[in-house]
């Protein structure tokens, strides 16, 4: 095992690829502004805890969905089933798409509350910010939960070492 460590680029290029050997759930976080809808790919959201109900969500500040998020203190949270890597994909940016252009009527609610709900989530969670901390890059959101949609139990859609994978439930 080689241990990398200290502030030089050395170490910044092994902690990249540490983390790209952590294994992730993936989902597309959403927000709706005076501009219109907004959504990205996340992999780092986590619960925060039950009771309360709360949860975690991490945001880069040069993502268009982050000034939504930070504008209406909402966003929702749309947890992606295996097969949807198109979907990922698409909210990553690889397909050049951006605003409402990403979002098929077909296959999102535009009208749920905190954002754009994907009518094919494992689960779609709408979220208040309660408190933000930027750091580095990113804004962690410290969110309540505000309501919970359902979706049926499928494979989640994982990501790690620069691919997608699956995790039966």
């Amino acid at each position: 095992m080689t241990e990398l460590s200290g502030p030089d680029a050395m170490m910044v290029e092994g902690f990249r690829s540490a983390m790209r050997r952590l294994a992730a759930s993936v989902h597309v976080a959403t927000a709706r502004d005076a501009t219109g809808c907004h959504g990205m790919t996340v992999t780092a959201a986590c619960s925060l805890s039950v009771e309360p109900a709360a949860m975690v969500v991490c945001i880069n500040r040069s993502a268009r969905a982050h000034a939504a998020m930070i504008e209406t203190g909402r966003l929702c949270l749309n947890l992606l089933s295996a097969g949807e890597e198109e979907l990922a994909a698409r909210f990553a940016g690889g397909t050049g798409e951006i605003g409402l252009a990403r979002f098929d009527p077909a296959r999102w609610s535009l009208d749920a509350p905190a954002g754009p709900s994907f009518v094919n989530a494992l689960a779609s969670i709408d979220l208040s910010v309660e408190s933000n901390q930027d750091f580095g890059t990113h804004t962690i959101f410290a969110c309540a939960v505000d309501a919970v949609r359902l979706g049926g139990e499928r494979p989640a859609l994982l990501y790690a070492n620069r691919r997608y994978g699956a995790l039966l439930p």
